[in-house]
């Protein structure tokens, strides 16, 4: 999404950028500090801030059948999830928006995205809920 920022394709006159790879929620987190100018966020965590951030044209993550999924070790139905301890990428994303809008009633493990499937298959979470970053790693 930042492509041509990050390789200087893009002209930017005597705006500089330094760019940082870090997790949804930690950045999610980071813009509710006001730490960036310019930063991603949540679709969810932008609620927070929109009195301090404006959307960009540009730059957006979506598509059909693109997540967020749930995964587990096994089949647990449609009300399966209920009670049961669900790995999420971080309090303020939109996989944990999604979930509590699906399901409100379950004991949520706010987890680095990158950990979400070791956690299930560990069996530290009954599921987990993966965002496209985690689908695609």
């Amino acid at each position: 999404m930042f492509y041509g920022l990050a390789t200087r394709k893009v002209p930017t006159g005597h705006l500089r950028f330094t760019h940082l790879l870090e997790d949804i929620e930690t950045l999610n987190r980071k813009a509710l500090d006001g730490v960036y100018d310019v930063t991603a966020i949540s679709f969810h965590g932008y609620a927070y801030i929109a009195d301090a951030y404006v959307l960009l044209p540009c730059g957006a993550s979506f598509g059909d059948r693109y997540g967020p999924v749930v995964v587990a070790r096994g089949p647990l139905g449609s009300e399966g999830l209920r009670g049961k301890r669900v790995a999420v990428p971080g309090k303020l994303t939109t996989a944990f928006l999604t979930l509590q809008l699906y399901e409100p009633e379950i004991e949520p493990l706010f987890t680095r995205f990158d950990q979400i499937l070791e956690r299930v298959a560990g069996g530290e979470a009954d599921a987990g809920v993966v965002i496209h970053e985690g689908q695609l790693t």
